[in-house]
């Protein structure tokens, strides 16, 4: 359900990169849509980073194939609790933010854990019927190039 990757580098002076769709016919994104992705991760990071993970959880969203997202059930509360009480943050960095279609998106956050570990974690913001939801990158989703 997590997809969380081990690093080792990090550059603080690295702005957020935003890579809109490159084809226009699968979804039009605007500014509008990264504010609000950009909100929904800043929201959970912070509740990350505040040791909140309960309420960080609570913004999490499944999806499956032309369907409304979900709030997590409790079967996927507790496995997610469990991998991110592993992870704790002391800050984070917005590497970025890839637009391809309603439900093919990816945002790259790079943790900082208070032992000077470096991990990615990886969002897929999933856009339903005009609002956008925080999905986290499942083991089976594919990388967006």
């Amino acid at each position: 359900m997590l997809a969380l990757v081990s690093g080792s580098c990090r550059d603080k002076s690295k702005k957020s990169e935003i890579v809109y769709a490159t084809n226009p016919d699968k979804m039009i994104v605007g500014a509008r849509d990264s504010a609000a992705v950009k909100t929904l991760v800043t929201m959970f990071m912070e509740r990350m980073k505040a040791e909140h993970r309960d309420s960080a959880l609570m913004l999490l969203r499944t999806i499956k194939p032309n369907s409304q997202p979900q709030g997590l059930n409790r079967e996927e509360f507790v496995e997610a609790m469990k991998v991110l009480s592993q992870f704790p943050v002391a800050d984070y960095t917005l590497e970025y933010v890839k637009f391809l279609s309603s439900e093919n998106n990816e945002v790259k956050c790079r943790i900082q854990t208070p032992d000077n570990k470096s991990i990615n974690l990886y969002f897929k913001p999933v856009r339903y019927i005009g609002r956008w939801s925080l999905c986290m990158k499942g083991l089976g989703d594919h990388s967006i190039e």
